[in-house]
């Protein structure tokens, strides 16, 4: 399996549209008398605005604690907003609070948020995979709801990138759990998911060449290396691949053939990343052959 890349630090409000980056400062939400629900949406978007949006979780918190999340009573979509800034001030505990955010906030959305729908959904998803990036595979699932959630009707390029990336988010996680058959599943799912979003990526096929290759789907395996092997030659940033991935692809094709003849298993066959090789792993669970790029 080959992970595919997520940037270190998350643009600001990747889904609700701010344009900041975020930054290391810590904010300790402290409790400043009784405020109006109204006076703290207006101090929470003034402050957002500002040099110092995280000075903005304070605010927000606050509103939270004492009103509750609901979309249903959000006043300019301040709860939304808060869940962008905690996905991406990534103290301990925010990711957490951020998902459980964004799932009030989708559970009661108000109508004049309905366009913005799929970018709430982007950030409870990012903040799942977050989340279980190294657990099990319950939020995973949940974040791939929230994937197809996001499709439907009017799909333009930016919901398809946004679902492309908490994809990607799913894959990594999943391809680092311990892999038995539930989690292959999942992968096998997440990377067909990938293949119809963006089908013109080659590792996007050999991903999906190898989980079926793996579950012993040998032949649609096999068309999926051809796909990748097709798609290969364009420039690497823009969906073909490495050098190195092209070996790797070459080393999976000739498993799959090993697979197709019998020389090797049709299922318990993992992929290593690290050379293109492959590994016969016996055993209800298969786990150590799975390395980042």
């Amino acid at each position: 399996f080959q992970t595919k890349g997520r940037p270190a630090q998350r643009p600001l409000g990747r889904g609700l549209g701010l344009e900041r980056r975020s930054k290391d400062i810590a904010v300790s939400f402290t409790m400043a008398g009784a405020r109006s629900r109204d006076e703290l949406a207006r101090l929470f978007q003034e402050t957002v605005q500002g040099a110092d949006p995280f000075a903005a979780v304070d605010f927000g918190l606050e509103m939270a604690e004492r009103f509750g999340a609901d979309g249903e009573l959000d006043t300019g979509g301040c709860m939304a907003t808060l869940a962008s800034l905690l996905l991406n001030r990534e103290q301990p505990g925010d990711v957490a609070r951020a998902a459980e955010t964004s799932r009030a906030v989708l559970a009661n959305l108000p109508a004049e948020m309905e366009s913005s729908r799929y970018r709430v959904q982007y950030d409870l998803g990012v903040a799942l995979t977050k989340i279980e990036e190294h657990g099990s595979s319950t939020l995973l699932e949940e974040a791939l709801t929230v994937v197809d959630a996001m499709g439907g009707a009017g799909n333009d390029a930016d919901r398809a990138e946004l679902q492309v990336e908490v994809l990607e988010g799913v894959y990594n996680a999943l391809v680092r759990s311990p892999q038995h058959a539930p989690v292959h599943a999942l992968t096998e799912r997440t990377c067909r998911t990938l293949v119809q979003l963006a089908p013109g990526d080659a590792k996007n096929n050999m991903n999906l060449g190898a989980i079926l290759c793996v579950v012993g789907k040998v032949e649609d395996g096999l068309l999926s290396y051809r796909a990748a092997l097709e798609l290969m030659d364009k420039p690497a940033g823009r969906g073909g691949l490495t050098a190195a991935d092209k070996a790797k692809l070459g080393g999976a094709m000739e498993a799959a053939q090993k697979q197709m003849t019998g020389e090797l298993p049709r299922e318990g066959l993992l992929i290593r990343a690290a050379d293109g090789g492959v590994a016969v792993v016996t055993g209800e669970v298969l786990t150590g052959n799975i390395q980042s790029d």
